[in-house]
């Protein structure tokens, strides 16, 4: 028994990775979008679909997002790790439900960052901060 003990505990701290100081790790939910079906409706769309994305950022939900150069498409960065989770919202964002683009690919990750790192650059000082 001691031994299933030991091989047991071995097993789950070989498999936990050391945070380096100053670090923090989250799961995280990285989305590869496609242009869709419906990319004509894009322009009509527009507007909803930012002012939901907007909303999702600002709820702490989406933490980056943004097209391709190039129109070959977009990704978008989710704070969680629970794929569902993320359906939910993208069931509900504008270009998505529209068929204006679609999910090419998903991978959750553990994603690490320094605790005092930001994910956006600091505004120019001459633009107003909200």
């Amino acid at each position: 028994m001691r031994i299933i003990c030991l091989l047991i505990a071995s097993i789950v701290f070989a498999q936990a990775q050391d945070i380096p100081g100053g670090m923090q790790c989250h799961e995280r939910t990285l989305v590869l979008f496609v242009p869709g079906p419906n990319k004509e409706k894009q322009k009509e769309l527009a507007q909803s679909h930012m002012d939901y994305m907007s909303q999702q950022m600002r709820a702490g939900k989406v933490l980056a997002a943004g097209p391709f150069t190039g129109d070959e498409g977009a990704a978008a960065v989710f704070a969680s790790g629970d794929w569902s989770e993320v359906q939910q919202i993208l069931n509900n964002e504008p270009f998505t439900r529209a068929g204006v683009i679609k999910v090419a690919d998903h991978k959750v990750w553990t994603a690490c960052q320094t605790i005092s790192a930001h994910l956006s650059p600091a505004a120019p000082k001459h633009q107003e901060q909200r």
